[in-house]
């Protein structure tokens, strides 16, 4: 695809520099799959998944554009602007079919009875309509009694003539129209003179139409850009007779982190998350380093939750790591 960058200096250390590219990719090979396959079946509904072999490829039309002044010898500070127009983006649909020819023990006739025969309060009750199917089917081909000797429960299988055949909720993906995502970077670099101090600060501001609707509980036709969000970064130094020193502080606001969870299509998002690392090292000469680092050395941890900040999924505490080590290049 083609691609093209341009650099123009307005004034002595003033750089603009631009940049255009289109880029092509196809979609997971996953999602390309002729064939489905049936999940599960409950009370309340079959569901499955299918690819979709005539997934058009996904296309992007990228622009860059920024401004960097380098004021010192080794010090700057830069600003840009990024866009990029996606083209055929996958996201998910559901359709229901019976492609199986596989009947349901929780639709149809026996279902139906079983429901009947039960009070209004016992409706929903899967054990108390199971229970009842197997009243009203004694000694049934059908359904198989528990087994004393494994410790299995009973088994109920849809009858061929009595049951309706399995209608699956297929999920399904397909291409969407066009999205976009664009964005700011800033970032400054600098040297305090001669004295081997330095520091290095930048932040990435994203938005995008890719983002997750927490108001639609179908999951339907959503199609979010997982991982997107603001970063910034923070960074202390000290480079100078061989021995190097870095502080960094690493920050990622709130991000999507997937589009279901055990339970179905929901969102996961990780919270905003920073911590603090440390590098030491030393350079005896050309060939040898030795060096010690912290990571997470505050023992942050990071946080899992749902469609509100209040639904917790997960909190994870990896503790800080430290190690030690040594360089060497022949």
């Amino acid at each position: 695809m083609p691609s093209i960058d341009v650099d123009y200096e307005i004034v002595e250390d003033l750089i603009v520099r631009a940049s255009f590219s289109q880029t092509l990719t196809r979609p997971g090979y996953g999602n390309l799959t002729a064939g489905g396959r049936l999940d599960g079946v409950n009370i309340e509904e079959a569901t499955g998944s299918q690819g979709n072999p005539g997934l058009l490829p996904i296309e992007s039309t990228n622009y860059d554009i920024s401004f960097e002044y380098y004021y010192g010898d080794a010090s700057y500070a830069s600003i840009g602007y990024f866009r990029k127009d996606v083209d055929n983006f996958i996201a998910s649909t559901f359709t229901n079919s019976s492609p199986f020819n596989v009947t349901s023990p929780v639709q149809g006739q026996r279902f139906d009875e079983a429901v009947a025969a039960l009070p209004a309060a016992d409706a929903n009750n899967s054990a108390a309509i199971r229970g009842e199917i197997q009243n009203q089917n004694p000694n049934d081909d059908y359904i198989t009694p528990p087994n004393a000797e494994t410790g299995e429960g009973a088994k109920i299988w849809g009858h061929p003539t009595e049951n309706d055949i399995v209608d699956v909720r297929f999920s399904q993906p397909i291409n969407q129209d066009e999205n976009e995502v664009t964005g700011f970077e800033f970032a400054i670099q600098h040297l305090f003179g001669e004295s081997g101090f330095g520091t290095i600060v930048n932040y990435t501001y994203v938005d995008s139409d890719l983002e997750y609707d927490n108001g639609d509980i179908s999951g339907e036709g959503q199609s979010p850009l997982l991982g997107l969000s603001d970063s910034a970064n923070f960074v202390g130094f000290y480079d100078k007779d061989g021995i190097q020193f870095r502080v960094a502080y690493n920050w990622r606001d709130t991000f999507l982190n997937a589009t279901s969870d055990a339970v179905g299509p929901n969102p996961v998002y990780t919270e905003a998350y920073g911590q603090w690392d440390v590098n030491l090292s030393y350079e005896f000469n050309e060939n040898l380093t030795v060096f010690a680092e912290g990571i997470n050395i505050t023992d942050e941890t990071t946080r899992m939750f749902g469609r509100h900040e209040l639904m917790t999924l997960n909190i994870q505490q990896t503790g800080p790591r430290y190690n030690i080590g040594m360089r060497y290049k022949f």
